[in-house]
């Protein structure tokens, strides 16, 4: 956020309407300033839902990001039902491109998959007898 000081408001013409949107917004930014404290001394960890063990597998991978882009998805498509013109276009467009990504992850996951299954001397995890 960019903050206005003092010095900038004394350049300003007394009693012209920038004079007052110069002061609106040094009291706009001294409220924030004041209400919404500095959140970079917030400790920010990463969830557990978003965060992948340095040991994970590539197969884990792919599923932990086609599961993500599942819910960008989800979440583009809610914010696109708000919105109208150009701006839903936009946002049913970000939608069309995170479906063709989590397509392709999932395409890889599958030969992934398959091609797991066909490396002899591993074990057979659908084995149930």
């Amino acid at each position: 956020m960019k903050k206005t000081s003092p010095a900038s408001i004394d350049f300003v013409p007394e009693g012209s309407a920038i004079d007052t949107l110069v002061l609106d917004r040094a009291a706009a930014d001294r409220a924030l300033d004041f209400y919404l404290p500095d959140t970079s001394m917030l400790d920010v960890s990463p969830s557990a839902i978003t965060t992948l063990k340095d040991s994970a597998n590539l197969q884990a991978a792919l599923s932990c990001a086609s599961d993500l882009l599942r819910c960008a998805a989800r979440s583009a498509n809610e914010v696109s039902n708000a919105l109208n013109g150009v701006q839903r276009e936009h946002a049913l467009l970000i939608i069309n491109r995170v479906e063709k990504a989590r397509h392709y992850i999932e395409n890889s996951l599958a030969g992934l998959t398959a091609s797991w299954e066909m490396i002899p001397g591993q074990p057979d995890w659908q084995a149930t007898e």
